[in-house]
């Protein structure tokens, strides 16, 4: 999937170094290149680029412009063909090599759960106060340490098998709401919140 930024003052959509040189010729991807919702500048171009599939459709606009192109030459129509093979072949691949299969959740979770681990980037540590250790007071403020907001919008929402809030990862710490996920601002909850951290003083 193709993202929505320029990449050296071209968008990842049209940009042939990215998804030709780079992902097929230097990597070997050998699938077909998507892109975000609504990331797609120029149809045309992003074909020549190596941008296969555009989300969500224009609605037969850009498909007009593709055609145009191939009939005008502006566009090679095995560049076209090119593209459209790319994404039967996967489609084939996986109707063709369907099979049913199981996985372990729990040991997936644990996977996860270590990679988030790993994945974690420390900007500043002024006064060498990570990592945390046992006995130490700590508290959450704040819904989403109870609550995790862990994802965004469209194709980013999952049912997840588990999730794990930071109260879970850490369950000797206080908590308080500190605010409400409403617009207005709630003086007891904002209250509880400074009384916590008062006592951690």
């Amino acid at each position: 999937m193709c993202s929505y930024n320029r990449i050296n003052g071209e968008f990842a959509s049209e940009n042939e170094w990215l998804l030709t040189k780079v992902l097929r010729d230097e990597w070997g991807f050998d699938g077909f290149v998507v892109s975000d919702w609504g990331a797609v500048s120029d149809r045309v171009k992003g074909l020549k680029a190596g941008l296969d599939l555009e989300m969500p459709s224009s609605g037969g606009t850009n498909d007009a412009e593709i055609a145009a192109a191939v009939k005008s030459g502006k566009l090679d129509e095995q560049i076209l063909d090119a593209a459209v093979e790319r994404i039967l072949k996967k489609i084939y691949q996986f109707s063709e090599s369907r099979m049913s299969c199981e996985f372990d959740k729990d040991a997936h979770h644990i996977i996860a759960e270590k990679i988030a681990k790993e994945s974690a980037v420390l900007l500043k540590n002024e006064g060498s106060i990570l990592p945390l250790s046992r006995g130490m007071k700590i508290a959450f403020i704040g819904e989403f340490a109870q609550n995790p907001r862990f994802q965004g919008g469209g194709s980013s929402h999952i049912n997840a098998y588990r999730v794990t809030s930071a109260l879970d990862a850490y369950p000797d710490a206080a908590f308080a709401r500190g605010y409400t996920l409403e617009d207005q601002p709630d003086d007891e909850i904002l209250q509880e919140a400074l009384d916590i951290a008062e006592k951690l003083m």
